[in-house]
Parts: structure tokens; sequence; C-alpha cells
């Protein structure tokens, strides 16, 4: 193993994020290791952005009809304990109805329904991913500090922002006063150090100023431009150069089998889990890599595979390229390939993929075509929700989750002491909601007096209809029943979001601006117990319930 304990990856590389406390707890461990900060993976998406287009924007992090997504990973802030994406089709098994049946009997469209409940409070910078064409994308490594500047100085004001609506007291306040106004003050002073500069590179600086000595911060192509992370490289793309039918059957097998959301492969067209990162033009570009022919294909460049004895012996790359980067799946699995990777380190809940990464290096096994070990994931925990039992430090609490708890305003400990209460009721009606006779009682529960006055009408309106004399007067009452059960299946319908929404709440475990909520909450000597309580487990791809 080398000369550190884990190795960590993350894009959103400053103080308003979980990368630093996950980085300290380590450190405060005396573990040594490597943090990477992203340049290698795509800058940003926007929905419906064409080639040409350069306008930049922080939006609300959201999902749209069939699951798309915009991405905005280069930097971003989530609100206090704020609501994360939510995709409609989650609804149907507890509604009993596709996403398209829903909007008609709620008498709106399919894209009604996203624009109504998909939104997340997690502003993120977005963009065009384009580069002159379709093929190209911009890495977060061809981020300027000149252009992100204003973006970055509007994230931190809109989050001091969040911060005071989210803490009442006056002690709270001054506390998130003086801890903005020094993290300004350094913010501006790396804008000044690093102007002219990327991004990333003012990201090493601002980890620095918070990090031990014994974690080193470098950036992801750094890291992979080493001889034991082109030797996994190598293996994992030998692995598909010369078995590519079972390759791509064992990681398409994987994302199906995990559910995450992923696009499977097109074997058709020869695509690899790879990309190639390119110097393209002045900027710095990621393509897709495919297998044609006999040789490597990456947007116009192309080059022969070198082979040796029969073995994938990697090949000289085109001098544009400089790194051969696998995809999240491959990427997790190729940083910890024995014996030159190591621990991965990860928050838990972070990095969702990772229940397919898992079964696609089961799958690989499974097959005989990886024998090699591979290092353990290590989660940390920092258990953030936790240390507020004994805070009584008062909370407003966000108004989408009002009405699950008993005030707006809470003390933490308060807080604390409702939550497993709250998850636990809402998992159990969520439970209850899939079954027909369950999803009937929910509503029942929830609109006892529509729910009886539509009784009283449907029982009207049958009498009248066996009537040939009074037959014309059941019409009226059935457009008045209509409009209930729209009513009601809209109530049903914002419970069961409110309901899902609870039950992720969990999610703040350990992800989030933890270190600026912590300030707010107790001062320093809050987040110092947060950090002196972190724990670690390990997690591998037979572990029971990896990748959370």
């Amino acid at each position: 193993m080398p000369n550190r304990d884990f190795l960590s990856i993350d894009q959103n590389c400053h103080s308003l994020w979980d990368t630093l406390p996950k980085l300290q707890a380590l450190g405060r461990m005396g573990h040594r290791g490597i943090h990477c900060v992203e340049d290698v993976d795509v800058a940003f998406t926007r929905r419906g952005a064409g080639v040409g287009d350069y306008s930049l924007e922080l939006a609300r992090e959201r999902v749209f009809r069939g699951g798309a997504m915009e991405w905005g990973a280069a930097l971003f802030y989530t609100d206090f304990l704020g609501r994360l994406p939510l995709d409609i089709r989650r609804l149907e098994p507890y509604t009993g109805w596709s996403s398209a049946a829903l909007s008609r009997r709620l008498g709106e469209t399919v894209d009604d329904l996203y624009d109504r409940y998909s939104s997340s409070d997690n502003w993120q910078l977005i963009g065009p991913s384009y580069v002159d064409e379709s093929r190209y994308h911009r890495v977060i490594g061809d981020l300027t500090v000149d252009e992100v500047a204003p973006f970055l100085r509007q994230l931190m004001t809109h989050a001091e922002k969040d911060m005071i609506g989210a803490f009442p007291e006056a002690d709270a306040r001054e506390r998130i006063g003086d801890w903005f106004g020094r993290e300004n003050a350094l913010v501006e002073e790396l804008i000044r150090g690093t102007g002219g500069g990327t991004l990333v590179t003012l990201y090493e600086e601002w980890l620095r100023t918070h990090l031990p000595a014994q974690i080193r911060v470098e950036t992801t192509s750094q890291t992979l431009a080493s001889e034991s992370c082109r030797e996994g490289v190598r293996l994992l793309l030998g692995l598909f150069v010369t078995e590519y039918d079972s390759c791509v059957a064992a990681y398409n097998s994987a994302i199906e089998e995990a559910g995450v959301g992923l696009n499977p492969l097109r074997g058709s067209v020869g695509e690899l889990p790879f990309f190639a990162v390119i110097q393209r033009d002045g900027r710095m570009v990621r393509t897709t890599v495919n297998l044609q022919d006999g040789a490597l294909h990456a947007g116009d460049l192309q080059w022969p595979i070198d082979m040796v004895a029969g073995r994938f012996a990697g090949g000289q790359l085109p001098p544009s390229v400089r790194s051969i980067v696998g995809k999240a799946l491959v990427l997790v699995l190729q940083v910890r390939l024995q014996p030159g990777g190591s621990r991965l380190a990860l928050p838990r809940q972070g990095s969702l993929y990772m229940p397919a990464a898992h079964a696609f290096e089961r799958n690989l096994r499974a097959c005989g075509l990886l024998t090699a070990p591979v290092h353990e994931i290590e989660r940390v925990r920092l258990g953030f929700l936790e240390r507020w039992s004994s805070c009584r430090t008062r909370i407003r609490v966000p108004d989408y989750l009002c009405p699950a708890f008993s005030s707006s305003e809470l003390l933490a400990c308060e807080f604390s002491e409702e939550l497993p209460v709250v998850v636990a009721r809402c998992r159990k009606t969520l439970a209850q909601l899939v079954q027909t006779d369950g999803r009937e009682a929910v509503a029942r529960e929830l609109s006892p007096r529509l729910y009886d006055r539509r009784a009283g009408l449907e029982d009207r309106r049958r009498q009248l209809a066996r009537d040939p004399a009074t037959r014309a007067q059941a019409g009226p009452i059935w457009d008045e029943i209509k409009d209930l059960d729209r009513q009601l299946l809209r109530g049903l319908v914002d419970a069961v979001v409110l309901h899902l929404r609870v039950s992720e709440l969990d999610y703040y475990d350990s992800r989030g601006a933890l270190l600026p909520w912590s300030i707010a909450l107790g001062g320093k000597a809050f987040y110092e117990q947060l950090l002196d309580h972190a724990e670690l487990s390990l997690e591998t791809c037979n572990s029971p319930g990896g990748g959370g």
C-alpha cells in the first residue's frame, strides 16, 4: 500500500460542503491521505443549452420529465436541512397511478407535476456543457477563477442569508456573521491570489488553509498520473479491450441491478466506461472513449491498441490526451486496486452509485475477469443530527417540514427528540400507501371531511341515477364528486411528497454545510465535538447494504 491511509475525491471543495469535516475528522484520527480536488469531471450541464452558449447561473437542482437533471457539482450549497431533488416517478407506488395517469386526474400535465414537486433547495452553478461541438464537454479543471468568482460570492451571500433565516436567536446570528466575515475575507484573498488561474487551484488553496499537514491536497488528474493509478487504468481498460462483451454485460447488469439511474453502455458502438481528458484549442475537455475496429477512439482522435503477448499494455496516448479516466463505477474500483491503490474515503450517504459499483466488481469476479484484491471503501459518519440532542439553540424548521413537526420553531434538542418519531411515522405511512386498502385509510385520515362529503354525494348520485325521472340531476353531482376527487388526490400527493422528504432527512447525518451549521448551533465547541465523535466503517462489494 502507498504511503497513505486513504484517498478522497470531491468536486465542491469549499467550506460550505462536507468534504472539509470529513477530511478534518480523518486527520484528527491520525490518518494520512490525499484529497483530490476533482478536475476531470464534467463542470456542469444545463437543460436545453446549445453549442456556443457560455452563460452561467446559480439555479435550484431539480428533476425533469423522465428523470433528467441538470448537473452542477463544481459549485453548490444546500440550504439548511433543505429539500433533496425528487423524481415524480417515485410517487407511483404510493398513489397507485402512473405519472401520466396521476397528472390527468389532477388536471395537469406531467411537466406540471415536475415543476410543482421536483425542485430541491440545492443551489448549483449550471451552464452549457458543450465546447464547440456536442462531443466535447468542459471539465471542472477548465473553469477559471475570473468566470466563477461572481457566482462564488453570490453563493456565499445566499448561504449566509439562508442561515440567518434558519437561526432566529441573536447569539447564533452573531456567530454566523463572524464566521462568514472571516470566510468571505479568505475567499477574497483566494480570488486575488488565484486570479487568472483555475477554480481548482482556488479550491486547493482553500482546503489547505483548513486541513492538517498529514492530508495532502492535489488534483484528480495529478493522482491519476501516478504509476499506481495508471496501472489500474491499464488493468480495467485491458479487460474491456480483451473481453468486451463480457465486461459490458457485467457493467450493464450492475446498473440494472442497483437501479441508480446511470446509463448502460452502448455495446453496439463499442462504448467504453472511460473518458479521455483532452487539451483542445486551449480548453480542458473530455469525451467518451469507444472501441472500434481494433483501435481506441475519442472525439477526432484514434490510436492503436498496444498488445504484448496477448495482453493489453496501454500504449502511447496522443499528445493532446492528458489522461484516460474511468467513469464513476470504474474510477472507484481503479483507485482501490492493490498493490498501488488505497482505501477510498466517502461520507455516509455519499456517492449513491456505490451499490452499482459494488455490483460491477462482484460481476467481474463472478466471471473470473477480476482477481486482483482491492482496498475497502472507508465511510465517515459524522452524526450531525445526533449531536443536537444536548443543544438548546433555537432553529426555524424549514417550511416544507413544518406540517410534520410540532412547531415552526424548535430548540435543536426538541427537533432531535421529535425527529426519529416523525421519520418512523412517515415511513409507516409510506408502507401503508403501497397497499390499496392502506391508501384509502390514509386518504380518509388526511381529509376526513372531504372524504365523508364525497361518500354522501356518491350515495345521493346513485339514488338519483336509479330513477329515470331524476337521472339528469345526477350529472352535476358527478362533476362535484370529480372535483372532490381531485382535492383528495392532491392532498394525498402532497402527503406522499412530505413523507418521502421527511424519510430522507437522514441524509444530513453526514452531508451538507456542516461546518457553518455547527458554528450556528454552538460555535467552535459544537464543531469540535462533531469531529471528535466521527465514526469509521469499512465497506466492500460484499458488505451487507454496501453503499450507504
